[in-house]
Parts: structure tokens; sequence; C-alpha cells
């Protein structure tokens, strides 16, 4: 299957710019049928588990992957049918010590998830690997200026 039938999507939960101001931050997780298909997700499972969280420093480049969860292995094969078209989320959350992690006065993170599972897809299981992407900066930051041309 190819990955372009699924897409990740990373939305921070009731914050649409993702502004850290000290506290954690939740993590919407869209799983995005983009195909013509049915597709079966192991939903519980993912929650379970959670996603691989990658986090990269804006200013230095330097990374921190996070930790996922023990999950119940049988939940691998309890299926959420997604219609095309159609989607599911879960919430993950990044706690306030991950995020300042990096040690600057501002924090201002690219977060990426990723989802590695096996899916049902026109009656078959196979494999699925997709990321997505958002931008955690603190909310007092300062605005870089706008270059003038």
């Amino acid at each position: 299957m190819s990955d372009h039938s699924i897409a990740i999507e990373v939305k921070c939960k009731n914050n649409p710019g993702c502004l850290f101001d000290g506290e954690d931050i939740f993590i919407e997780i869209f799983i995005i049928n983009k195909g013509s298909s049915d597709v079966g997700y192991p939903l519980e499972f993912a929650k379970e588990k959670g996603p691989s969280v990658r986090l990269i420093d804006t200013e230095t480049k330097n990374e921190s992957s996070l930790s996922t969860h023990l999950a119940d292995w049988d939940l691998k094969e309890e299926f959420t049918t997604i219609k095309p078209g159609a989607s599911v989320s879960f919430e993950w959350v990044i706690t306030d010590e991950e995020l300042k992690q990096f040690g600057h006065k501002y924090v201002d993170l690219t977060v990426e998830v990723g989802l590695a599972d096996s899916i049902r897809y026109k009656g078959e299981i196979v494999e699925f690997s997709g990321t997505g992407t958002t931008r955690i900066v603190s909310k007092d930051k300062p605005k870089e200026p706008t270059p003038q041309f």
C-alpha cells in the first residue's frame, strides 16, 4: 500500500498556534484515509503504545526522541475502519520538561510524530508508516523581524 493513502496530521489540542506557556502540550494525531478504499487501523494499540515523537530544536538542530509505552500486543489485531475521506484521532501529551530539555530561555521546536503499524487494506495486512509535524514555540518568544528588502 502506498504511504500516500493514509496521511498523518498533528495539531495542538485547543491551541491552534501551538504556543507553549510552561505547561504540558496535548497534541492530537489524526490518521486520515486519503484513498478510495476502507482502511483498518489498530487505533486502540496506537493509543496505548503512543507514537514515536522526535523533538528537533530549531536553533541548534539537536534532536531528542521520546519513549513510547508498552501496549497489549493483542490490540494489534483489532482494527478500526477508516472510510475514504474520513479520519480517526487520538491524543498524546508532551510534558513541559520534555519541551524544555534543550535548555533555552524560549522553546522553539519542530515536533515530528511517526506511526508505523500493520493495517488492513483491501482484505490484506500490509505495513504502514507515516509522519506528521508541527511546531511548538514559547508564547512569549519575541517575533523575529521581517527582512526588509
